[in-house]
């Protein structure tokens, strides 16, 4: 599925550590796949960090910011954590640590548009990744169009899709529209 992502346009792949076989696919991928910038998602905890990082992952994405998983994020040699945040109080303690990118969540049940535009104001200059019911009806609405990341899953079906020519013409179509 990771070359027919690439091949499509779509270069920056996240795999969530809920499965077993995540560490495996984010090492075939960084090996075999070298074109793509792949990174880990759903990293909870510092040992995570620790296994996406030797897996070869590039950054890694949170469900939420903690102490210790911010201090190892901002340690030498370590990949960027891009840290999920739903309150400003998170966000500016993620600033604290120098961080500028962060994952809004879930976007939908904490206000959705309308809590973003609100978080943005004062923080013009932060990056937000809302996840969480965001969609292709409302994601045009969030602020900040020209510094957005909008996450999008794509799921690979149970005979997997690697290599799958049928899948380029449906991501490229993807990587266009937003």
């Amino acid at each position: 599925m990771a070359k027919a992502l690439v091949a499509g346009g779509v270069r920056v792949l996240e795999v969530t550590l809920r499965t077993a076989c995540a560490l495996d696919a984010i090492r075939a991928i960084a090996q075999e796949v070298p074109e793509a910038i792949v990174g880990a998602g759903t990293v909870t905890n510092v040992e995570q960090l620790k296994a996406v990082t030797e897996a070869g992952a590039q950054f890694a994405i949170s469900p939420g910011l903690t102490e210790s998983l911010l201090k190892a994020a901002t340690e030498e040699g370590s990949i960027p954590l891009i840290p999920g945040i739903s309150t400003v109080s998170e966000l500016m303690l993620g600033m604290q640590y120098g961080l500028k990118e962060f994952k809004f969540f879930p976007a939908e049940a904490n206000g959705g548009v309308k809590a973003l535009q609100a978080i943005g104001g004062p923080f013009a200059h932060i990056r937000f990744c809302p996840t969480g019911g965001i969609s292709p009806a409302n994601y045009r609405d969030l602020p900040g169009t020209e510094q957005r990341a909008v996450h999008r899953r794509f799921l690979a079906g149970s005979g997997g899709c690697a290599g799958s020519g049928r899948l380029r013409p449906y991501y490229q179509n993807c990587s266009r529209s937003g």
